[in-house]
């Protein structure tokens, strides 16, 4: 589905909008990724408490576990996305991308609330539902923070090299 988006410089861009499967594709494909690293960083905590934790802690060092990969999985998800300019492992394989609703890239702010507000997108399924029914496919996260998913444009790749140097 493509959608013209108004500039805050007054030019109009064109831009294709992710849909409902590639978002969940791109969604199942970062959840591996970031629960893989999680999984590593929980080992390398668990093995240090073991070291500093008396016997009677263990049982709030288990809960504080827990909590803390949840934390740990929203702030993973959020970094990822910062770090690589609103994509993230797989929306870059799938040649997506988390840009402002203005067409501008997505700030450090909406893309952290983007990550946070995934919880009841995925707890409750509103973000699916949303993004089905409608008329621009976004979940609940994209209302809260302003974004857009969209599928990146390759046409300057098309053109010869000494016309991109001009």
């Amino acid at each position: 589905m493509k959608q013209s988006i108004p500039t805050p410089e007054g030019v109009s861009i064109e831009v294709e909008l992710a849909g409902l499967g590639s978002r969940a594709l791109a969604l199942v494909m970062d959840s591996i990724v970031e629960f893989t690293l999680l999984v590593l960083l929980m080992v390398f905590a668990e093995v240090g408490l073991l070291f500093v934790t008396p016997d009677f802690v263990e049982d709030f060092a288990g809960g504080f576990m827990l909590g803390f990969a949840a934390l740990g999985f929203l702030l993973l998800h959020w970094g990822i996305s910062v770090f690589m300019d609103g994509a993230s492992p797989g929306k870059r394989t799938l040649g997506l991308r988390v840009i402002g609703a203005d067409g501008q890239p997505a700030s450090a702010w909406q893309l952290l609330l983007r990550s946070f507000a995934l919880v009841i997108d995925l707890t409750l399924s509103v973000g699916a539902i949303l993004i089905f029914f409608s008329p621009r496919p976004r979940r609940l996260g994209d209302l809260v923070a302003g974004t857009i998913v969209v599928r990146e444009s390759h046409d300057d790749l098309l053109l010869d090299p000494w016309l991109k140097s001009s």
